[in-house]
């Protein structure tokens, strides 16, 4: 009766996974890497005038940061 019941548990949470693998196409992942990439980019823009002294004194970036 035990394993029985074990057997359905089992059985059903393996059913329940439903879609669980990566939910993007490769386009949309390329999309997301060109965005993340973007942003970054910018970033060390204002990272460089930065180190060189030639930005505003502030550590505040314009740029939307995650």
């Amino acid at each position: 009766m035990r394993a029985t019941i074990l057997l359905g548990v089992l059985a059903g949470l393996t059913l329940l996974t439903g879609c669980a693998t990566t939910t993007h196409s490769w386009d949309e992942r390329k999309a997301l890497y060109k965005v993340a990439m973007d942003h970054d980019m910018r970033q060390v823009a204002d990272d460089w005038d930065s180190i060189w002294m030639l930005d505003r004194g502030s550590r505040l970036s314009r740029w939307n940061n995650r």
